[in-house]
């Protein structure tokens, strides 16, 4: 009888989590957009701070980005960039407006509008985008990006 009731006990508190919109993380979806949030803004800081440590973090194995001329760049790709010869720190500023997340599992798209800001007399250059991140070994990684040339207007 003891058996019964803590299985029927454990089939309960499953049937209870199954509706709250968590992960094996522990992670309500409010953290989770919180935390793609910051792994976002950190990525985009990154560039700015030429910081091929922190860029070899956020990317995940496998990473590819596509630029609105169809280039294509790889993880590796982009580490290496931080290291240019004549690069500085605090060159870039980058940053992102309107953003979305969705989330679906351990797989979460962000989009928005990207914006590289002008410098002297070069106007700001804006794109969308749509990255696609994975949580992989408890914390979200960036898998793709894409960036489109934005509408003027």
């Amino acid at each position: 009888m003891f058996r019964l009731a803590a299985i029927l006990g454990l089939i309960a508190i499953l049937t209870a989590c199954n509706g709250q919109d968590s992960d094996a993380s522990g992670l309500s979806e409010e953290d989770h957009r919180a935390l793609l949030g910051q792994r976002e803004t950190v990525w985009l800081a990154s560039y700015g701070d030429a910081d091929a440590t922190r860029m070899e973090d956020i990317l995940a194995d496998g990473f590819t980005i596509t630029f609105p001329n169809g280039r294509r760049d790889t993880r590796e790709d982009l580490i290496n960039g931080m290291n240019m010869e004549g690069r500085e720190a605090g060159e870039v500023s980058h940053y992102t407006e309107g953003r979305t997340i969705t989330i679906n599992g351990d797989t979460a798209i962000l989009s928005g509008t990207f914006v590289s800001p002008g410098r002297g007399q070069r106007a700001d250059v804006r794109m969308l985008y749509t990255e696609t991140w994975i949580w992989r070994d408890g914390e979200w990684k960036v898998l793709a990006s894409q960036l489109a040339t934005a509408p003027q207007g």
